[in-house]
């Protein structure tokens, strides 16, 4: 019985993974800060929280992220 839940378990846990897979291409150069995260957030849904003068203050970013899933 133990082993029957311990293999549901992990059964479970790996069809819920596949199901958070996103693929994520952002490729940007020199861009603020915000303009990065709410690009993050239109191709995942994720939503950032920062303190606006930290925002503010931050650099400029490059980024380039090319993921398959």
């Amino acid at each position: 019985m133990k082993l029957t839940a311990i293999l549901l378990f992990c059964f479970v846990m790996q069809v819920s993974s596949k199901g958070f897979s996103q693929k994520v291409n952002l490729n940007v150069r020199n861009a603020p800060l915000a303009a990065v995260f709410e690009e993050i957030r239109k191709q995942t849904g994720f939503s950032f929280m920062w303190d606006e003068k930290t925002i503010r203050i931050s650099k400029p970013v490059t980024i380039r992220i090319r993921s398959n899933s």
